[in-house]
């Protein structure tokens, strides 16, 4: 019976059926195109896949797809090209020193803590370092938050932290109102974002409570099915094609005067991700709907919510930026200070705030003090420090260069198997379990 040579486990799979399907395939043709993922993972995997097939067909060629509709299929064809075996190696390399490092201080805390599900590497060991360095802050932080749920004209809620046996609680509930001072008052412009690399994607989804790996899952389906470009980028650049859809898109809303395209930088390997089609979320089920796009995959409630995410911070890159009165309000209860907020109270000139919806208070522009009833009073125990989200932890990689766009969801998803860090029951804030204390503290 076959088993697995390095841990004899009788619980294996092979691609052997999917190794001889290629070759019997690839025997048949006078040509092979190898379209893998455009990065240095992918172009390994087609440097196996060319070996592979080699035996039977000596006309194999690597091709890129950045999005995949047939357009840049074609494109893609009059641009085929050999395997890069310089990128190849550098994949070989880069998995060996994984591995070299990874196996043998996940071999050394076997026998150190004997527990076989244990592993540490070059990269998830700082990253757990990141997230238990954040804990003890949280906890050196600790405080007393306070939430007002605020009446109109505000109609919203205010957070304060303050200290453990400080009376500002039971002066809110008191007072039943805070007053409202305007402080100051300017006009802005605010310019658009580019289109999302990676990591800043995985920042908003986790914002929107979705954890990094399934928002990389979705991402990929959204990618195969020909909706966005390629989701593993670290580029800002938008090619023409990109430019043109943004323009077919304000047109068809009228929204041509507020068009400014930009290609925000050079262009690299990769685009930034963007979508394929001139459509947002609502247009794009119509055009399912109608059979004007062919649907590969089912598409559920998440799919249209992180497509509709990418759509708008794409065609607001492509938009002029928005003027607007911004003021700044101190709040006050019974003369005490709960700090400052700043709102837009108008807009004065239309921008990509038409698609990106804006807040604005209106009914505070010509305000000079208001009393604002308090409708509800909650404390918690909460810090000054916030513990990471999965997405504030990926900012954090990019930021010091940790890790790359394909393996930051990697990462993190290798921290918590190895049940090093758990995740809060709301808000899903990255907390370190004994564990993963105990073995970075031995490792480090």
């Amino acid at each position: 019976e076959a088993s697995c040579p390095r841990c004899g486990s009788g619980v294996f799979s092979d691609q052997k059926a999917v190794v001889n399907a290629l070759r019997k395939l690839a025997s048949e043709v006078d040509e092979v195109l190898i379209a893998t993922d455009p990065d240095i993972e992918g172009e390994k995997i087609a440097y196996d896949v060319y070996l592979a097939v080699l035996p039977v067909n000596s006309n194999v060629w690597r091709i890129e797809l950045h999005e995949i509709t047939l357009q840049e299929f074609l494109k893609s064809i009059e641009r085929k090209r050999s395997v890069d075996r310089s990128k190849v190696l550098a994949e070989i390399y880069r998995r060996s020193l994984d591995r070299l490092v990874g196996f043998s201080l996940s071999q050394d805390l076997w026998s150190r803590f004997g527990k076989r599900y244990l592993g540490a590497g070059r990269v998830q060991t700082p990253v757990l370092g990141m997230i238990i360095q954040r804990y003890r802050e949280y906890v050196e932080g600790k405080c007393r938050k306070i939430e007002l749920s605020l009446g109109s004209p505000l109609n919203t809620k205010y957070s304060v932290c303050v200290d453990n046996d400080s009376s500002l609680v039971d002066e809110a509930r008191r007072a039943g109102k805070i007053l409202l001072r305007k402080e100051g008052e300017e006009a802005v412009e605010i310019a658009p974002k580019p289109p999302y690399t990676t990591d800043e994607f995985l920042v908003d989804a986790a914002r929107r409570g979705i954890p990094v790996s399934l928002a990389m899952k979705i991402a990929q389906e959204l990618f195969e099915a020909g909706l966005i470009t390629y989701h593993r980028t670290d580029s800002k650049y938008v090619s023409a094609t990109g430019v043109s859809i943004a323009s077919k898109y304000l047109a068809s809303k009228n929204l041509r005067n507020l068009f400014k395209p930009s290609h925000w930088g050079e262009p690299g390997a990769h685009e930034a991700i963007r979508p394929v089609h001139p459509y947002d979320a609502d247009d794009l089920m119509k055009a399912f709907t109608e059979g004007l796009i062919p649907l590969t995959i089912p598409l559920t409630g998440l799919h249209y919510s992180l497509y509709d995410m990418i759509f708008k911070r794409f065609i607001a890159s492509q938009m002029k930026p928005f003027k607007a009165v911004k003021a700044r309000f101190s709040l006050w209860v019974n003369g005490i200070s709960l700090g400052t907020m700043e709102v837009y109270t108008r807009i004065v000139e239309e921008g990509f705030n038409a698609v990106a919806g804006i807040k604005t208070h209106e009914a505070l522009g010509n305000v000079e003090e208001a009393e604002v009833p308090v409708k509800e009073v909650k404390t918690s125990v909460s810090s000054r420090t916030f513990l990471y989200s999965e997405g504030d932890l990926v900012a954090l990689m990019k930021k010091t260069g940790i890790g790359r766009p394909s393996t930051y969801s990697k990462i993190i998803s290798s921290i918590e198997r190895h049940g090093y860090i758990v995740k809060s029951r709301k808000k899903l804030k990255l907390i370190p379990t004994k564990t993963g204390v105990m073995v970075y503290n031995y490792v480090s």
